[in-house]
């Protein structure tokens, strides 16, 4: 099959030939043969197809970029191409296309490069010697444009690949810190997805514990978009929304006194429902902090729950004897 066709060299000529194609017929008979190189299993040579693949020349009447996103969603498959992808300008070629979204009609083509979009994007972030690249090289950024387009699915990718570019975070510049924290805060908004809300709810957690960069706009982000979170029923969202949220309280970038006090009451009203152990002990952490605090005191006594939480805390202190911890944060 494809392997036999690269041995004996019809590969190597396809991609010889096509910098001097022009015809449409032919170069698309070559771009075809170069995708349906990349959809066998690995082989030596196999960077030479990707080169080949990324080159293209444009010709009147035949748009190779379908088949060039498909090839390099086979080709990041393989981890030891991926760093070779960026150097040779997958990027680019991402980059284009999405500067070319809003004006294509909405066909099933146009949302399935969508996804094998995402699909690469989440391959090239897993691998660790691919970050600093993806970061620097826009990819952020262009997340940020593309996930407008996503379905859920695809989604779902987005944000796993920003989980991931997170672990570099203190390597951002300010405004892919920016971008970073608008993408999550979107897709906290617009999803419903157990999944995209779980990895929204870790990447909050990642920008609460670096203060948000003390940036009261970014802020302010993470306190609106915290409301939601703060119902779901997912152990691992309650973990860190909890936490995330108690970080935020005391943010020196949160200013907005009636965003604060919409948290702080939604807080109060979804506590009874976390069920995770670490989410708990977390919870009554929080509540000791704020008991600290003269505004949130007030805050609490004035809008009637204040007997809410000593009775719910006397609660946990009953459940969780053997926690240190809550002992310690219940009285």
């Amino acid at each position: 099959g494809e392997l036999t066709m690269f041995n004996k060299g019809t590969a190597i000529y396809a991609c010889g030939i096509l910098n001097s194609v022009k015809q449409h017929r032919l170069l698309s008979i070559c771009a075809q043969t170069l995708y349906n190189l990349t959809s066998s299993d690995y082989f030596e040579g196999m960077e030479r197809v990707i080169k080949a693949l990324l080159t293209l020349p444009i010709a009147n009447g035949f748009d190779a970029t379908p088949i060039q996103i498909k090839g390099l969603v086979n080709c990041c498959r393989f981890p030891q191409l991926r760093e070779r992808m960026l150097d040779d300008g997958s990027l680019g070629i991402f980059q284009a296309y999405v500067a070319s979204l809003n004006n294509t009609p909405d066909t099933k083509q146009k949302f399935d490069m969508v996804f094998y979009l995402t699909v690469c994007i989440r391959c090239f972030s897993e691998s660790k010697l691919c970050l600093h690249d993806l970061v620097t090289k826009g990819t952020i950024e262009l997340l940020e444009q593309l996930y407008r387009y996503c379905s859920e699915n695809a989604r779902v990718l987005v944000i796993k690949s920003i989980r991931n570019l997170l672990k570099i975070v203190h390597s951002f510049p300010g405004y892919i810190y920016a971008a970073a924290v608008d993408i999550v805060s979107g897709l906290a908004h617009d999803s419903k997805n157990v999944v995209t809300l779980q990895y929204a709810s870790s990447c909050f957690h990642i920008f609460a514990q670096d203060n948000v960069r003390n940036d009261r706009k970014l802020a302010m982000l993470l306190i609106r978009a915290l409301p939601k979170l703060l119902t779901s029923v997912d152990p691992v969202t309650q973990y860190y929304v909890v936490e995330t949220a108690g970080n935020m309280f005391f943010s020196s970038g949160c200013g907005d006194v009636s965003d604060l006090q919409t948290l702080v009451l939604k807080f109060v009203e979804a506590s009874p429902n976390i069920t995770d152990n670490a989410a708990i002990q977390a919870l009554t952490v929080a509540f000791a902090k704020l008991s600290q605090e003269s505004k949130y005191m007030d805050m609490l006594i004035q809008n009637k729950v204040l007997f809410r939480i000593i009775k719910l805390l006397l609660g946990i202190a009953e459940e969780y004897r053997g926690n240190y911890v809550i002992q310690e944060s219940c009285c």
